[in-house]
């Protein structure tokens, strides 16, 4: 198992660029997680209860004009935008991190498929084949997704959290305190 992990981390170390790539577009994600309320907030605060934009929702939200259809085409235009960052940054972050997990298990599949041609036939005599087998199989795949796809996406997560817990206090920050101060009891 030792040297199955010391080879792991050798190709982990060689597909680097695809690994901080993918968690490149992971980051670009959660930034378009986190700005898809914004432009629902504007059409709720300016188009429904026609509350004045202040600072810099004030400019953003009026490049057509101030009046409300104005506002809710440009809050529309935005989400749309919001969304298709979000699907890009998506499919190249799935694209990526499969891709460089995928290269991962072959190589040491190929590794743990050469050492076993170079074992001793007593060796394949005392071993249950079904055992072998699940060893090539399932256990590097869920060494793959416990290394490669979690690491990943627990950082996206925790990303996203801390950048809606920022956003939430810069809009409301007493009901964020109560938010956080419930939420663990929930």
């Amino acid at each position: 198992f030792r040297e199955l992990l010391h080879y792991f981390r050798k190709d982990i170390r060689k597909r680097r660029p695809t690994l901080i790539g993918g968690a490149l577009f992971g980051f670009v994600y959660a930034l378009a997680r986190v700005a898809e309320p914004w432009p629902l907030k504007v059409v709720f605060d300016q188009v429904l209860f026609r509350k004045p934009a202040h600072g810099v929702i004030g400019t953003v939200f009026t490049p057509f004009g101030r009046s409300p259809y104005a506002i809710l085409a440009v809050a529309g235009i935005a989400l749309a935008l919001i969304g298709l960052v979000r699907a890009i940054s998506y499919y190249y972050e799935d694209s990526m991190l499969s891709r460089a997990a995928q290269q991962i298990v072959y190589s040491i599949r190929t590794r743990l498929y050469a050492h076993l041609h170079r074992l001793p036939l007593a060796y394949h005599q005392q071993r249950k084949a079904g055992d072998t087998l699940v060893r090539l199989s399932s256990d590097i795949i869920l060494l793959r997704d416990v290394l490669v796809d979690a690491i990943v996406s627990l950082g996206t997560g925790v990303l996203q959290i801390v950048l809606m817990i920022v956003v939430m206090a810069f809009i409301d920050p007493v009901l964020t305190g109560v938010a956080l101060l419930v939420m663990p009891v929930v």
